[in-house]
């Protein structure tokens, strides 16, 4: 999601991510899948 303030010179952005390996890992003798929800808020600023 974005949004302008004052057209592309001052922006907020906020994004979601989920992310999931393609393959599992093995810890301890067991298959285990890593995955993670990852919240990104970005202010971005041009002069």
């Amino acid at each position: 999601m974005n949004y302008y303030i004052h057209g592309h010179n001052n922006k907020l952005q906020l994004a979601w991510q989920h992310w999931r390996a393609e393959a599992p890992q093995r810890i301890n003798n067991k298959d285990r899948r890593s995955d993670a929800d990852i919240v990104r808020l970005q202010w971005q600023l041009n002069f």
